[in-house]
């Protein structure tokens, strides 16, 4: 065999080897990429899953914000209901009071007519001691009416007084009411939400605070509740609970925190019925 013949096998040798070499390099790189390409799509499916449970989340949000506003536009009217029954209510009374007081005017007049009477039968002589006794027995029966006179006029003011204490707590209730439905458009707003199509929701920033309400109490006719919930759990003066039961779930109003203790807090009620929130119902910041 010549030299040259050598030469030319050997390089088919080395050929033949680069050429094993780069097909074994060529089916390893292809497999790599099928393997990279793989574990992308699964990483795609799990972004396309990840998103849709996102907007699973954001469409509760939103039928919540819903119910929220639905509830609360109840209550609006339902006060306003109120609002208007005690004010029916205190134009009968105030009427009641000018009867009395235009019957307490006729008898001090019946008074002094008697008064000028008994004046005058001073000087008839024989008859006086008899027309004296009639009209002190008319006095002592006009003196009877105006007591139940003033009894009645003391009562109808009582009751003025206290129709006036509830309609002003009906006021104040329906303004905060109000109030709290402008802060949750404000806060559907900043989610991007149209605050004309939803008007309730959560106060912005609020934690996801659940509790029970431990105890209620009437001071100066207006409702107030204990909750389980302190500042060791984040609770500020200012913050919004909804009142909702235990089993249903049914929404009951809402509690503004007012005093806050390390383990517990008090809240103002506002509530159509406040006397349906006892002791075991549960507050939440978030429905």
């Amino acid at each position: 065999m010549s030299v040259l013949t050598k030469i030319f096998v050997a390089l088919l040798v080395v050929l033949s080897l680069l050429l094993s070499a780069a097909t074994l390099t060529f089916v390893n790189t292809v497999e790599a990429d099928r393997l990279a390409a793989r574990a992308t799509e699964q990483q795609l499916r799990s972004q396309v899953a990840s998103a849709a449970a996102d907007k699973a989340r954001a469409d509760n949000l939103l039928a919540a914000g819903r119910d929220a506003a639905a509830a609360l536009e109840g209550q609006i009217a339902s006060l306003r209901q109120q609002v208007g029954t005690l004010e029916k209510d205190l134009a009968t009374r105030a009427s009641d009071l000018a009867k009395a007081q235009l019957e307490t005017t006729m008898v001090n007049a019946d008074k002094n007519r008697l008064t000028a009477a008994v004046e005058a039968s001073l000087a008839s002589g024989k008859e006086k001691d008899d027309l004296i006794a009639r009209l002190r027995t008319d006095f002592d029966g006009k003196l009877s009416e105006f007591t139940d006179l003033n009894v009645r006029f003391n009562e109808v003011t009582n009751k003025l007084d206290i129709t006036e204490a509830q309609r002003r707590n009906l006021a104040e209730q329906l303004t905060e009411a109000r109030s709290s439905l402008d802060r949750m458009a404000t806060a559907l707003k900043d989610r991007g939400v149209d605050p004309t199509r939803v008007t309730g929701g959560l106060a912005a920033g609020a934690p996801s605070l659940n509790g029970v309400v431990r105890s209620t109490v009437n001071i100066g006719g207006v409702p107030y509740a204990t909750i389980t919930l302190g500042s060791e759990d984040a609770v500020r003066p200012g913050m919004e609970f909804n009142i909702v039961e235990k089993n249903s779930a049914r929404f009951l109003g809402k509690l503004t925190i007012v005093e806050v203790q390390p383990n517990e807090a008090i809240g103002r009620i506002v509530a159509p019925d406040s006397t349906a929130v006892i002791a075991g119902v549960v507050v939440r910041t978030q429905l």
